[in-house]
Parts: C-alpha cells; structure tokens; sequence
C-alpha cells in the first residue's frame, strides 16, 4: 500500500508515537484514579455527582480516545500501522485492567473471555475501529486542502470499516437493548466453561 501521506515531515519515534500514546495513556490513568479515590468527599449528594460526571468524562475518554490519537500521530508523520497501533494501546490498557480486576473472581480463561468478549469491551474496540476510520477520512481532507495528499480523501476502505462498526455497535447495545449479543454470550459462555 503506497503511502500518499508523500510530502508531510515524519518525526522522530519518540515524538510522532510515543508522546500521543504515552499522554492517552496518561490521561486515562489519571481519570481511573480519580475515580477510584473519591471516597474523601463526605456529602452523600456531592459524592454522586462527582462519581457520575468522573464516569461520564472516563467513559467517554476510553470511547474516543482513538479519534483523537490517531489524528495527533498522523499529524506527526505515523505510518497506517503506528497509527492503529497507537490508538488501541489505551483501550488494550484498559481490558487487561479489567481482565486482571474480574480474575478475582474467575479463572484466567473465564476472565479474558470476560473481557474480550463482553460487549461493553468488545464495543470499546469495535467503536475504535468506526472512529479510526473517520479519523482518517478528516486526515485525509485536512492535508488534501494543504496539498500534502495525493489521493482521494474519501474512499471505500475508511467508509466501509465505519459504516461496519456503527452497525456492529448498534447491535451489540441498541437493538433489543444489547439482549440478542447477551444472550449469544452467556450461550457461548456455558459451552465453553461446563
């Protein structure tokens, strides 16, 4: 695959990957530690609203981050695959986080098919996929008005990937209320692990 990315400057490893990653990393972290240490606020009220709009910054951190990573290292020179690469270590993060969380309770099997398989996680990297490619579709007309893009800014590849996973999101939580993939799930699960 030909690079048509020809004319913008490539930085060096440590700017181009390695701040991007490292800053979305960081960022997550230090929501996800703010959210587990809010137990200082006394008033019941205050509490909740800080747990819910803590949560509601987290959540939606993990759902974009990739949209916003992939974009700040195209922007720096990445390659396709640094670009990906980059844009799924955050919310990788996050699943071997909740892998090692739930092996508290499960064996090791049972918590990664926990994790990799449930849909709240399952959608976090289905929904990148959707985001990634928009991202690159805006990537794409930023540079082609700059005349840094040799190439068509729209195509089918982006367009196909997130027409996919916004099908694929809406049936893993919108239709029937995400029943028919739980009810796939727990069926799998009990195959699985008799």
């Amino acid at each position: 695959m030909e690079n048509k990315y020809g004319r913008i400057e490539k930085a060096a490893f440590l700017k181009r990957f390695m701040i991007p990653v490292t800053t979305a990393l960081l960022g997550w972290l230090v929501l996800h530690l703010v959210s587990e240490h809010l137990g200082w606020i006394e008033s019941r009220v205050m509490y909740k609203f800080a747990m819910n709009v803590v949560h509601v910054v987290l959540c939606s951190y993990l759902a974009f981050n990739g949209f916003f990573v992939y974009r700040a290292m195209c922007m720096r020179g990445a390659g396709l695959a640094e670009r990906i690469a980059g844009s799924y270590i955050t919310p990788m993060a996050y699943a071997i986080k909740e892998i090692i969380r739930v092996s508290e309770f499960f064996t090791v099997g049972e918590s990664f098919y926990y994790c990799l398989c449930a849909y709240p996680v399952l959608g976090m990297f289905v929904g990148q996929a959707g985001l990634l490619a928009l991202s690159e579709i805006l990537c794409r007309v930023y540079y082609k008005k700059r005349n840094l893009y040799n190439g068509n800014a729209v195509t089918v590849l982006p367009v196909a990937v997130f027409i996919a996973s916004m099908t694929a999101l809406y049936f893993l939580f919108f239709y029937d209320a995400g029943a028919m993939v739980f009810f796939a799930y727990s069926e799998l699960y009990k195959l699985i692990f008799k």
